[in-house]
């Protein structure tokens, strides 16, 4: 079996999209110059910055950062939904914070509020974000209900940790994290809604949508989310909660209230 950084940077490689790395980035041969540098684990420990085109920056510490890097900018994986100039945006599985980064390259006066409960993954949270006003992170997950929970390690990549076992059968550690309520973020944020919801958390997307209420729902009227464990259970759920749902793949769905 053809390990992934190979088979995806062969495909990076051979793809016919190149121009959009110089469209996204100030020297695009630093794409390449960092995919060569991390490609072999460990070879390159020191981060690296993408400098993008308005002056902002990405910093990669990890081969996926670039993976990361690539579904974000390069194949806007999120710019598909659109919003207003001063958008209020909720990041659920907030990682090194490159979805908030791409948020404030769409929407320079966006208020984001990230979550991520992962010292390591917090930390770069942080160093990506620092270069924004209107950014605020919390070192907390997100579930169904406020509590501590473990968090299972993944030993490659930084987006796969998850408090699921299952999620990452093959962990390399565990994490004692934080935990809070979908229905305690607008007391935590003080926000009463929000323009956009992401969540992207392995797994804990499941109890996080059963446990959305229809006033939970109404304070996010729009959002996208990674499906990893019962995909058609969540989506029959938030049907229920009054949702127009659209399935991009087998694991992403845009959901939206219809407008009155």
């Amino acid at each position: 079996m053809v390990p992934f950084r190979v088979q995806w940077s062969w495909y990076v490689l051979k793809s016919k999209n190149h121009a959009l790395f110089k469209r996204e980035l100030k020297r695009s041969s630093n794409f390449w110059k960092a995919l060569a540098l991390k490609f072999i684990p460990n070879l390159h420990k020191k981060p690296l910055k993408l400098r993008l085109k308005d002056g902002n920056f990405v910093q990669i510490n990890k081969f996926m950062d670039l993976f990361i890097f690539h579904e974000i900018f390069i194949d806007g994986c999120y710019d598909t939904t659109k919003l207003g100039a001063k958008p209020v945006i909720v990041d659920i599985g907030a990682n090194s914070g490159m979805f908030a980064i791409r948020m404030k390259q769409l929407y320079p006066d966006a208020t984001i509020y990230c979550f991520e409960p992962f010292e390591e993954n917090f930390e770069h949270l942080l160093q990506n974000t620092s270069q924004f006003n209107g950014v605020t992170c919390y070192k907390k997950g997100v579930a169904a209900n406020t509590r501590s929970e473990k968090l299972y390690i993944h030993g490659i990549n930084p987006g796969a940790h998850s408090i699921y076992e299952e999620v990452v059968p093959h962990h390399a550690q565990v994490a004692n994290v934080d935990l809070v309520s979908i229905n305690e973020i607008q007391d935590l944020t003080g926000i009463t809604r929000a323009d956009f919801l992401k969540v992207d958390c392995e797994g804990a997307e499941y109890e996080i949508i059963n446990a959305m209420t229809p006033e939970t729902a109404l304070i996010y009227p729009k959002m996208v989310v990674e499906l990893m464990l019962h995909p058609d259970e969540s989506v029959d759920k938030l049907i229920q909660l009054g949702y127009q749902v659209h399935r991009e793949n087998e694991f992403i769905a845009h959901a939206e209230l219809p407008m009155e």
